[in-house]
């Protein structure tokens, strides 16, 4: 849905992290 947040979030935690996983939705 963000692909922008999702490439912040890898970037910030430097794993391959999904973005609703990240932002716990």
């Amino acid at each position: 849905v963000y692909p922008s947040l999702s490439s912040i979030a890898r970037k910030i935690t430097g794993a391959h992290w999904s973005g609703p996983r990240f932002f716990g939705l």
